[in-house]
């Protein structure tokens, strides 16, 4: 868990205006995850965060979710 943290933290020390999470937080816990993304979020100019996950728990996390299935939009969905 640290070591794909702290990659992430490394990515975004370059301060990139988008940042690309391609199931890095599939294999964390969720109080890995949580602390990670309130840090973020806190930053004065946070990189938007493109997630792709296979975790229904950790897309619940973000405010909008669009669904793939064989490289399709299933369907675009907000979350509340």
């Amino acid at each position: 868990a640290q070591a794909r943290l702290l990659g992430l933290a490394r990515a975004i020390a370059c301060d990139p205006a988008l940042l690309l999470v391609d199931q890095t937080f599939d294999d964390l816990a969720a109080h890995d995850v949580w602390p990670f993304l309130g840090w973020l979020a806190e930053q004065p100019s946070p990189p938007t965060l493109l997630v792709a996950t296979s975790r229904p728990d950790v897309a619940a996390l973000f405010g909008r979710c669009v669904r793939l299935s064989q490289g399709r939009i299933v369907a675009p969905e907000v979350q509340s």
